[in-house]
Formats: C-alpha cells, structure tokens, sequence
C-alpha cells in the first residue's frame, strides 16, 4: 500500500476536477458554493468486473457513495470521448 504511506485515500478517484460555476451556485447545506467538485474514475472498456459489474473496487464503490451523499459529482469513463462529454456539460 505504497499509495496510503503518501496520504492517498483509499478508493480516490483518478482525476478530481474543480469548476467555477459563475452564477450558477451550488446550495449544499446551508452554504452556496460557487465552484464545483467532481470526482472521474477511468477504466478500460472492457473491466466490466467487480460488485456492480462496472470494474470498481469495494474502495471505489465506497468513495463513490460518499461523493454523492455529499453532493459532489461522481463519473466513470471508459474513453477520452467519454471524458471530454462529462467536461463539456459542466
């Protein structure tokens, strides 16, 4: 576990993107965020392994749900035209 030793956190997503939204704010308890947050995992096309059969560890499924309890998007790419349509509808 070379990666925790870093500080890494277990199950992190490959890529955290951070977007500044202008006007349109983000109402989370209470507190209105004008930046966003959110979280994309890659895999190869063809991992389709693991609990939800999509190639996630537990790990990733773990940190997956607590993104999202906490509001922040959560994405899994399995191609750069993938990601390049998550970035472009921020």
């Amino acid at each position: 576990m070379q990666l925790m030793a870093t500080g890494l956190y277990p199950g992190a997503a490959d890529f955290q993107v951070i977007h500044r939204r202008g006007e349109r704010a983000v109402s989370f308890n209470g507190i209105v965020y004008h930046n966003y947050m959110l979280f994309v995992e890659v895999k190869a096309p063809e991992n389709t392994s693991g609990p939800r059969k999509n190639g996630q560890s537990q790990k990733q499924i773990d940190f997956e749900d607590h993104s999202k309890a906490m509001g922040l998007g959560y994405h899994i790419v399995r191609s750069l035209y993938e990601f390049k349509q998550v970035i472009e509808n921020l």
